[in-house]
C-alpha cells in the first residue's frame, strides 16, 4: 500500500528524486530566501486521494482515498514532516520528509535513502490563515508510481 502512497509536480520530480536529486530539483535558484511563513509545525489531519499505476505489463490502476496524518516540525523555513496513511489492507505506512516554506507555500522530500516504500515529493499551498493545507505529491517505487492530492486540517 506504501507504493499505493508513493504521494503531482509530475514524472521529472520522481525520477530526480529517485536519483536522489530532490533538493536540488527543488531548490531552484533565484529570489530571496523562504520567508519560514506561515508557521505550520503541529498536527494535521486529513485524506489523500491517491491514483496507483503498477508499471509492469498489464498493471493495474487503483483510485483509492486513505486517511493522512502529518506532524510537522518548523524552524524558520525548514521543515520535517512525519507523514503517516493508514490503508485498509497493509496498515499504516510512514514517510520521513524534509522541505520548506515561504510565502504560503511548501515542498518536502524524502531523501530516497532507506525509504522501503519508495520515494516522495509533495509540493502544497497554506490556507485558511494556516489551518488548511492542500497540495499534490508523486511517489514513485522500482514497479509503481502514484499521483497524490491531499487536503488537511489542522488539529
Amino acid at each position: 500500500m506504501a507504493k499505493k502512497l508513493c504521494l503531482g509536480l509530475g514524472l521529472l520530480a520522481a525520477l530526480a528524486l529517485a536519483a536522489g536529486g530532490a533538493a536540488s530539483l527543488l531548490a531552484q535558484e533565484g529570489g530571496d530566501e523562504a520567508d519560514g511563513l506561515p508557521d505550520i509545525g503541529g498536527a494535521w489531519t486529513g485524506t489523500a486521494k491517491v491514483v496507483l499505476y503498477e508499471m509492469s505489463t498489464g498493471g493495474r490502476k487503483e483510485k483509492l482515498k486513505l486517511p493522512v496524518t502529518l506532524a510537522v516540525t518548523q524552524a524558520g523555513a525548514d521543515l520535517t514532516i512525519d507523514l503517516t496513511v493508514t490503508d485498509p489492507e497493509e496498515g499504516t505506512i510512514s514517510f520521513h520528509l524534509t522541505g520548506k516554506i515561504g510565502n504560503g507555500h511548501f515542498w518536502a522530500a524524502t531523501d530516497g535513502e532507506g525509504e522501503e516504500e519508495g520515494a516522495l515529493v509533495m509540493t502544497g499551498h497554506v490556507k485558511a490563515k494556516g489551518k488548511k493545507i492542500k497540495g499534490t505529491g508523486i511517489a514513485a517505487s522500482d514497479n509503481e508510481v502514484d499521483e497524490i492530492r491531499f487536503s488537511l486540517k489542522k488539529k
